[in-house]
């Protein structure tokens, strides 16, 4: 099959679409479809492929160009399509743009792609490098209007308020949360009766319904029948009181039956009440 080279199109139900070049277009979008089958994936839009099904997106052909016109007609048709992210699946426009006629619109409308976009190494290094021309383009009698200004700290408060309203918690402070949190909860404890395990502190006052640690199984396949070690012998009342002396009494009870028990596992079983017999 003859190799196309344009700009292609995934459209999909919810009206969002990705915007992408190749000198191989069908190449490109058997690629797309292979990655989208992959657990490594990262691209949004291979994600949005795995979630969907292959009725609810479709594969368009643009517009067909030379190779040296892939990335300016590529940046028209992700303007056109609104295709930039939250709106689409194009996390940013390509960085090579040759050639290609700035207007004002097209201006805003980069911009505003652009915001939240990390620049790479290459553009950090252009950025200080423009940044070095223009201080040594200033006349040396120039002084900076901010010199001299006196910010109380109300305001410098108020300023990194405003600016991390909104952004997610850094590592730091969920980790002195957590911190704060494990001071208060530092010990695990489980009703008999229940079966449930939760988080106390560690001047909680145990009692009669309660044993310390962490049961295996939560909720209803933690009930309070009684069980039987049918290599011992002995009758436990509930799964919580077996494991307080067995920790393998939980996964023993409820491993399949087909299954071999392993080394040093004990086996047990739910018993009637009646007869005491499994």
């Amino acid at each position: 099959m003859e190799k196309l080279c344009g700009i292609y199109e995934i459209l999909f139900s919810n009206g969002k679409s990705y915007v992408g070049q190749s000198v191989d277009i069908y190449g490109r979008w058997r690629k797309h479809k292979y990655m989208s089958l992959q657990e490594n994936k990262h691209q949004p839009v291979h994600f949005a492929m795995s979630f969907y099904n292959e009725s609810q997106y479709v594969f368009n052909v643009l517009e067909l160009c030379n190779r040296e016109d892939l990335n300016r007609n590529e940046v028209k048709w992700i303007l056109e399509k609104n295709s930039i992210s939250p709106n689409g699946y194009n996390l940013h426009i390509p960085e090579k743009i040759d050639n290609i006629e700035i207007s004002e619109e097209l201006r805003e409308k980069l911009r505003l792609s652009h915001l939240g976009y990390k620049h790479t190494e290459r553009q950090r290094e252009l950025s200080l490098k423009a940044f070095k021309d223009w201080r040594e383009s200033l006349p040396e009698d120039w002084v900076s209007p901010l010199k001299g200004r006196k910010i109380t700290n109300e305001e410098i408060l108020k300023n990194m308020s405003l600016a991390q309203k909104g952004k997610p918690r850094p590592l730091q402070s969920i980790k002195k949360m957590k911190e704060t949190k494990n001071k208060n909860c530092q010990k695990w404890v489980t009703n008999k009766e229940t079966g449930k395990s939760k988080q106390v502190r560690l001047d909680f006052d145990l009692g009669e319904n309660w044993i310390e640690g962490r049961s295996n199984i939560q909720g209803k396949r933690f009930n309070t029948r009684k069980i039987k070690c049918l290599t011992t012998g002995e009758i436990f009342m509930n799964v919580a009181e077996a494991e307080e002396k067995y920790p393998n009494a939980g996964y023993a009870l409820h491993r399949p039956k087909d299954r071999k028990s392993y080394k040093n596992y004990l086996d047990f079983c739910y018993i009637e009440e009646k007869n005491n017999e499994c």
